[in-house]
């Protein structure tokens, strides 16, 4: 026969202490910050989102498209003149993309229209990551763009 045992609610359980006088809070507060550090499955970093469009990033969704295309260039100067090597960076991230799309393509066919299709198709995807990735790093530079330059955005439209 068993017996069904109802829970109460209303008791509270004690604070746990530990050897040293330490609760479970403190312990927590010295613990979170290595284990963020050290790649804890409690603190995963966010996925890189991917914009397909310009009209996905929350800054420029309101702009029109000539609007967007000044904001992305006049956003891109900003990053580059704080950080100097980024302009050769995408340059040579470009430059990958097609070297390894001509590889692809090359091993794969003899048929020049299938290497080409290949080649476009391998270069359409990477070059989504590295947009994505770049477009993600300017997002501040796009709110602070926005902010500084308003006449241009204006004129733009």
């Amino acid at each position: 026969m068993t017996k069904r045992l109802t829970p109460c609610w209303s008791q509270r359980r004690p604070p746990v202490e530990f050897m040293d006088g330490l609760s479970y809070a403190t312990i927590v507060e010295f613990a979170e910050p290595l284990a963020r550090r050290r790649g804890s499955a409690f603190f995963v970093r966010q996925l890189m989102k991917l914009y397909f469009t310009e009209k996905q990033v929350p800054e420029m969704s309101t702009l029109g498209e000539s609007q967007r295309r000044v904001v992305r260039h006049g956003a891109f100067d900003l990053f580059c003149q704080e950080h100097p090597p980024a302009r050769w960076r995408v340059r040579l991230g470009n430059g990958i993309a097609v070297g390894i799309a001509c590889m692809v393509a090359f091993t794969i066919s003899h048929q020049f229209l299938f290497r080409l299709l290949i080649a476009v198709v391998t270069v359409s995807v990477i070059q989504l990551f590295i947009q994505s990735f770049l477009t993600e790093r300017l997002r501040p530079y796009f709110r602070r763009y926005i902010e500084t330059h308003p006449d241009e955005v204006a004129r733009a439209a």
